[in-house]
């Protein structure tokens, strides 16, 4: 098979590679990593926006009554939606904070995994509907335990096999 260097299609321009390699390099160092606060208040930020997402998707999709919930809201409502958003939010900002830090791929694919493989079981198992899709996090997110306990043990083994065929 023929393959042919510098066409791009009709009416588009060619891409100039050394640009966007100057830009990258500019803006991020090649073996540089974050801080371990830059990355947690990073990846803390994304889990929050991750979370109020799914409030929001709520609240206009999954037609959740405010009035209700307020009626009903107590100091153990509050104490399980607290629980629940830091779990949320732990299980989105553990593996993107031990990228950012550490460069661990393995906890990013396990998310990955989750991400993709809830929504996957709810089409296969035929739950998945506008409505149960939200009960279906709720398995997702009291499974965040797990998910840590994995995030760690991937990590740990990705760094212990990383550092072990450096030294």
């Amino acid at each position: 098979m023929e393959q042919v260097v510098g066409w791009t299609a009709p009416g588009v321009p060619e891409l100039n590679t050394a640009a966007v390699d100057t830009l990258l390099m500019a803006t991020v160092a090649p073996d540089s990593t974050p801080s371990v606060g830059r990355s947690l208040l990073l990846a803390t930020g994304i889990g929050i926006g991750v979370f109020l997402c799914f409030l929001v998707a709520g609240l206009l999709f999954g037609s959740w009554d405010v009035g209700e919930f307020l009626s009903e809201l107590s100091f153990a409502t509050v104490g399980w939606l607290l629980l629940l958003g830091g779990m949320t939010i732990a299980t989105f900002a553990i593996p993107i904070a031990l990228y950012l830090h550490s460069r661990l791929v393995a906890p990013l694919a396990l998310l990955g995994l989750v991400i993709v493989g809830w929504p996957a079981y709810g089409i296969v198992s035929g739950i998945l509907g506008s409505g149960t899709i939200f009960g279906l996090s709720l398995y997702a997110v009291g499974l965040a335990p797990l998910y840590v306990v994995l995030y760690l043990v991937l990590g740990g083994g990705e760094y212990f096999v990383r550092t072990r065929g450096q030294a």
